[in-house]
């Protein structure tokens, strides 16, 4: 594997890695919304490769946050366990299926789940808890890895939502909870497409390993301050913020993958 070796493309990478950390460890999203919509930007890439490539690089950081977050004893472990338990079988299903469709159609995909996570946002209600039976996790976890493997955002956009309105579980330990489900989830998506990658001999990479080493060296080094920030940020600022992006990030991949499919 040949390093790039432009600075101005090697500064970019880790500054998107920087960002994926923070979105991760502060809003337990995964990171994928940064790296899907920010990665073609740096480098010439399709959008398969994006999501191939973004799942490849969020699974050491969100395994080694997992690792931190269950030994700070901020995590529920059997949560994120009965989360995984579905997730990583939708996870590798839609992996695969990314190669059935058209570009297009995976634009629109992650514009979609995008949109719906800002208007989520938007719409959450703090007081609004219920307590569900942890027969539901799977299910849940399983629309978490079809969301994750399709789009590349490793489905903390579907569990978290689930997560903060739950009795049981104090909103604080809502984040870490859903990186320990995401790791396996984006382990699951992120092996499948190295799979295909082996079991495809004379076609190029669909992970674009150049990338993934930029993109973790800054993904690590924010996510050593996001864990310890995520409990500290108001919550009607995380709110305000990250809706207002998503929904922007949302529409914009929605009329993109719209064009790119009536041209």
């Amino acid at each position: 594997m040949e390093l790039i070796g432009d600075p101005v493309t090697v500064l970019s990478l880790f500054g998107v890695g920087l960002l994926f950390g923070l979105t991760q460890t502060m809003l337990g999203f995964g990171g994928g919304v940064v790296m899907v919509p920010l990665l073609p930007m740096v480098v010439a890439i399709s959008t398969r490769e994006t999501i191939a490539t973004s799942l490849v690089t969020m699974t050491p950081i969100a395994l080694f946050n997992a690792i931190r977050s269950f030994r700070n004893g901020t995590m529920a472990p059997s949560r994120s366990a009965s989360l995984a338990a579905g997730s990583v079988f939708g996870a590798a299903f839609a992996a695969r299926a990314t190669g059935w469709v058209s570009d297009a159609v995976l634009q629109l995909s992650f514009g979609t789940a995008v949109l719906m996570m800002g208007l989520q946002s938007v719409l959450f209600r703090p007081k609004s808890k219920f307590e569900a039976r942890r027969i539901f996790d799977p299910v849940v976890g399983l629309g978490a890895g079809l969301v994750s493997g399709f789009t590349g955002l490793s489905g903390g956009v579907v569990m978290m939502p689930y997560l903060l309105r739950l009795k049981s579980l104090a909103v604080p330990r809502a984040v870490p909870t859903s990186i320990g489900a995401l790791a396996l989830t984006s382990l699951s998506g992120a092996l499948t497409f190295a799979w295909e990658d082996g079991n495809s001999p004379g076609t190029s990479s669909l992970v674009r390993y150049d990338c993934v080493l930029w993109l973790m060296a800054g993904g690590f080094v924010s996510s050593l301050y996001g864990l310890r920030w995520q409990g500290r940020l108001p919550e009607r600022v995380r709110i305000a913020g990250v809706a207002t992006i998503l929904i922007f990030l949302g529409a914009r991949f929605i009329l993109k993958g719209w064009s790119s499919y009536g041209g």
